[in-house]
C-alpha cells in the first residue's frame, strides 16, 4: 500500500465501518483487482452469569454430654484400682 493509496482505502474502510453500525452486520469484506478489505465488529458479549458463594453448612449439633450413668463403675465388683492407667 503506497501513501497516495492510503487515504481513499482508510475513506473505504471508514464507510464500510459506518455501513457496518447503519445495518447491524457483523463482518463486511470487499475485494478488488489488488486490494482486499475485511471489516469485522466484535459481537456484544453477553454479561458473565453471577456465580454465588456456596451456603455455608449448617452448623453441627453441639455435642451431647453422656447420659449419666446408674452403675458406678467404681463398685462393680470387675474393677482393679491400680494407682496407674495400664498397671495392676
Amino acid at each position: 500500500m503506497t501513501d497516495e493509496n492510503a487515504e481513499p482505502e482508510q475513506k473505504l474502510i471508514r464507510e464500510l465501518a459506518n455501513l457496518l453500525s447503519e445495518t447491524g452486520l457483523t463482518e463486511i469484506e470487499i475485494e478488488r483487482a489488488d486490494l482486499r478489505i475485511r471489516v469485522a465488529r466484535g459481537a456484544v458479549a453477553a454479561p458473565a452469569p453471577a456465580v454465588s458463594a456456596p451456603a455455608a453448612p449448617a452448623p453441627a449439633a453441639p455435642a451431647s454430654a453422656p447420659a449419666p450413668s446408674d452403675n458406678d463403675l467404681a463398685s462393680h465388683p470387675g474393677t482393679v484400682i491400680s494407682p496407674m492407667v495400664g498397671t495392676a
